[in-house]
């Protein structure tokens, strides 16, 4: 008997060795794709004998093994069902667990370690005043109306379904910042919290505001946010009309909206009830394809009762769009938390409308990015002195770093390093910049392009622990070789800037050089 339980405890442990094998053979990659998390499965490294591939080839093969190990699908999922099951606990710093099955962002989840670094200091404050009033005298200047809002957060419409002992120990930023600018300024910010909190009096059942297993506001929370949004308008464009509820019909729906448990691998045992929320007559706006900016979208609705629209959003515009873009003939929106004066002047809009989480209120405030004088800053950058950083030539190759398959590859006779991508998904990382705490830079780029094209710069924050797409500028590049000068106004910029070309192809870089500038 003892050998017997020996032998099959043998077995086991064999079949558990062979099972990672076994599934990389009956199953394709794709079935353990990494895309439910949000990114794209490491690729597999590029193997040459030259020093930087070798130091590279180590750590690339390592992540690429994790993202395909035969079975990480199950095994994530059963580590899912473990934790919450078991332990009563998140997988994942990203989610953490509320009382009845409810879901919460762990960023910005109260627990009583982080009651001491979320209030505002009034230098914050002043900085998020200082910031909104030049991004609303800029458009005033031109004629067009500025409405900022927040989003809230789930557990400010829904603090009954928190862990016990995460109580509110003061004022959240929120709060704060809505007090400040109603003491200090005349910007309208657009607080939606009554509204919510009075609609919420009309759930039904899984029929929410929020959804249970996400963080974002479902269809009728978008809507609530977006008739609030027209309400405010009326009085600057009078022919706006805040839709009617009479008018709207919720309906259950088998998609499961904003949702955390695929990104655990577990979207099959957790699952919500969602709905619905459309107007009887459809949605007329249409929504139009072949935009040149990521994130971007573009709808239109002849007979609409206003003319255009300009929304900057993060993930919770998403929903709302579609029942604002009813209320205008033309509606862009743009993914991104910069008001790029080339946009503005391009859409010439009645109305900007900035719409945010409240969760970004641990981060800087939005930035009104002025256009790009190339000769002006060529003139400041000659003009400056103080060099913080210079590279030229192929030499120190691997301070760059290719990411999701991109390569890096010194060309010494060519006197560059040259970046090729296969697609948009594959971006470089520059070496680490010493940006100035005056935030008043000037970025050198000597580069060449095979043709014209769009170069993404994504940049952090002091704090940011990823790069995110609103954190981003753009830069029109020519055909053929050319100079860049970058004006960078941004004094919270830290860590390396990112870069990502839109055409795949290749990529040359000569020289890179980044100088302090005095303040105009």
């Amino acid at each position: 008997m003892a050998r017997g339980r020996q032998a099959l405890l043998i077995a086991l442990f064999l079949a558990g060795l062979a099972a990672p094998s076994a599934d990389k053979l009956l199953r394709p990659d794709s079935a353990r794709d990494t895309r439910r998390e949000g990114r794209s499965a490491a690729p597999r490294p590029d193997w040459s004998w030259s020093w930087p591939s070798l130091r590279a080839f180590p750590d690339g093969f390592e992540r690429y093994f994790a993202d395909t190990l035969g079975g990480r699908d199950w095994l994530l999922r059963a580590n899912t069902l473990r934790q919450i099951e078991l332990f009563g606990s998140s997988p994942s710093p990203v989610i953490r667990l509320g009382r009845d099955g409810w879901w919460y962002h762990g960023e910005t989840f109260p627990v009583p370690a982080e009651q001491a670094r979320l209030p505002f200091r009034e230098r914050e404050l002043e900085l998020w005043r200082v910031a909104l009033e030049q991004q609303r005298d800029w458009l005033r200047a031109r004629g067009i109306e500025f409405l900022f809002v927040f989003g809230p957060d789930k557990e400010t419409v829904y603090p009954e379904h928190l862990a016990a002992g995460c109580e509110r120990l003061h004022p959240t930023r929120l709060e704060q910042f809505l007090a400040y600018m109603s003491a200090h300024s005349d910007v309208v910010c657009l607080d939606l919290r009554a509204a919510l909190a009075q609609e919420k009096q009309s759930d039904r059942g899984d029929d929410l505001l929020y959804y249970r297993l996400g963080t974002h506001w479902t269809n009728r929370g978008a809507w609530v946010a977006c008739r609030e949004i027209v309400r405010a308008l009326q009085a600057r464009i009078p022919a706006l009309l805040p839709p009617r509820a009479e008018d709207f019909e919720s309906t259950p729906s088998t998609w499961q909206g904003d949702t955390a448990a695929g990104l655990f691998y577990a979207g099959e045992d957790y699952r919500q009830q969602t709905y619905e929320y459309l107007p009887r007559a459809g949605l007329q706006a249409v929504e139009h394809s072949g935009t040149t900016r990521p994130g971007e979208i573009l709808r239109e609705r002849k007979g609409a009762p206003a003319g255009s629209c300009l929304m900057l959003h993060d993930s919770f515009g998403k929903g709302v769009d579609r029942y604002l873009a009813e209320q205008f003939e033309h509606f862009r929106q743009c993914a991104q938390t910069t008001l790029d004066e080339d946009l503005v002047l391009e859409t010439r809009p009645q109305v900007v409308i900035e719409l945010y989480v409240e969760r970004k209120l641990l981060r800087g405030p939005p930035r009104l990015n002025r256009q790009q004088d190339f000769a002006a800053n060529r003139a400041r950058f000659q003009s400056s002195g103080e060099r913080l950083f210079v590279w030229e030539g192929a030499g120190a190759a691997g301070a760059f770093e290719g990411l999701d398959g991109a390569r890096v590859a010194a060309d010494p006779a060519a006197g560059c390093v040259r970046f090729t991508t296969g697609s948009p998904a594959q971006t470089v990382l520059l070496p680490a910049l010493p940006f100035p705490s005056s935030g008043e830079s000037i970025l050198r780029l000597n580069v060449a392009s095979p043709a014209a094209q769009i170069l993404d710069v994504f940049y952090q924050h002091t704090g940011d622990s990823d790069y995110e797409r609103a954190r981003s500028f753009r830069i029109d590049l020519a055909a053929g070789k050319q100079e860049i000068f970058w004006h960078l106004d941004d004094g919270e910029l830290s860590g390396r800037l990112r870069i990502r070309p839109r055409q795949p192809g290749s990529l040359e870089l000569f020289a890179l050089e980044l100088r302090a500038v005095q303040s105009e």
